[in-house]
């Protein structure tokens, strides 16, 4: 490896490098990103005694050359041994982790919070900030705790009706983001960089209507009926047998929540439908950059179908007897992009070229179709 790739585990101000083998994953849909590293042969010039002295709950941080990669804790410090050959590993996650796993502690009801706001207080009781990189909209006027729920499942639950995305930081930080990032110049093509390709093709998952059913609260003129009556229907003209799915709203809505509710829901299976995983060389883009969740890469597959710009939801670096390898999995951004009032993707950032082409059911009955 070369000093811009040069894996490094900091843990209490000691550095331990020599890695054989290192599999570090981040992405967008997921609160902690983590790591598995392992050496099978002696320590440079420390002995193969050195990673037995770091202990289970560390602090640590993980860079790939100069770039952070994650600043968390260890979970274990695993150890396999042959007649030939002893393994030493060291895993570990991100600060957020404790989100993850760790209860709701502090005030149990909030009023006329922010939502960012609530995030922080939740989160501070476990030692991590929180960024909100997007605009989280009004303050919520009265919000409260479910006490057997984690943290992150709280905080969760007031993202997801305002089409938000938590994901961590290097620094291990939760950041609140929406989607899509930037571009990355370096392009995914069949024949140029592609080492392997996964693409699942999976439709079970969709539907052909999406109904989102909820209440309003309505005034002193309205009926009942009227009142509860509010509902929206989407249609995924591409799913051809009958499939029809129904939502039900949490908390009062109107139709404008529910349309947006449906037109998000479609997008994101349909996004799911598609998702694939491309293996390139290396851990970096042409631009010398570490590949990252959250950008957006042109894939040009003529196998698979595809012919678009991607979203990046999840980047692993891996290294073992195949070298570095980076496994990128991708989706189109616009299953992820938050929804307008109309339902429409606000992904300007990620639209498409007039010559873009994502592949469809249609597309591959020629792979089971007789002669």
């Amino acid at each position: 490896m070369t000093d811009q790739n040069t894996v490094r585990l900091t843990v209490d101000g000691r550095d331990f490098v020599g890695w054989k083998s290192v599999s570090i994953t981040a992405g967008i849909e997921r609160v902690a990103r983590d790591f598995t590293l392992e050496v099978t042969d002696r320590w440079p010039a420390a002995g193969g005694a050195a990673v037995r002295q770091i202990a289970a709950g560390a602090k640590c941080e993980l860079y790939i050359g100069s770039d952070k990669v994650l600043t968390g804790f260890v979970d274990a410090t695993p150890v396999r041994y042959d007649a030939s050959s002893v393994s030493v590993g060291v895993s570990g996650r991100s600060k957020t982790a404790d989100l993850v796993d760790c209860a709701c502690l502090g005030a149990r009801q909030y009023r006329g919070q922010k939502l960012e706001a609530i995030a922080k207080a939740l989160a501070a009781e476990y030692g991590v900030s929180v960024l909100a990189s997007v605009d989280t909209g009004a303050a919520i006027a009265d919000w409260q705790l479910d006490p057997t729920e984690t943290v992150f499942e709280a905080i969760d639950k007031l993202l997801k009706p305002k089409q938000i995305w938590a994901t961590d930081s290097p620094a291990g930080e939760l950041v609140l983001i929406r989607v899509p990032g930037e571009k990355v110049a370096t392009r995914i093509e069949l024949g140029k960089n592609i080492l392997e390709c996964d693409a699942g093709l999976d439709f079970k998952d969709r539907f052909s209507e999406y109904i989102a059913r909820g209440q309003a609260a309505g005034d002193d003129d309205q009926s009942g009926a009227a009142k509860t009556q509010i509902s929206a229907t989407s249609k995924d003209g591409t799913i051809k047998r009958k499939r029809v799915l129904a939502i039900s709203m949490q908390g009062q809505a109107t139709n404008a929540d529910c349309k947006t509710r449906v037109e998000f829901e479609q997008a994101y299976r349909f996004a799911q439908s598609l998702k694939s995983t491309y293996t390139v060389q290396g851990w970096r883009d042409e631009a010398g950059q570490l590949w990252r969740p959250n950008t957006r890469v042109w894939v040009l597959d003529e196998v698979v179908g595809f012919d678009d710009e991607l979203l990046i939801t999840e980047v692993t670096y891996s290294l073992s007897n195949e070298g570095m390898r980076s496994v990128l999995t991708l989706a189109p951004a616009s299953g992820y992009a938050k929804r307008d009032d109309d339902g429409s993707a606000d992904d300007k950032k990620s639209r498409k070229g007039k010559d873009s082409k994502l592949p469809t059911n249609a597309e591959f009955v020629w792979m089971n179709a007789p002669k």
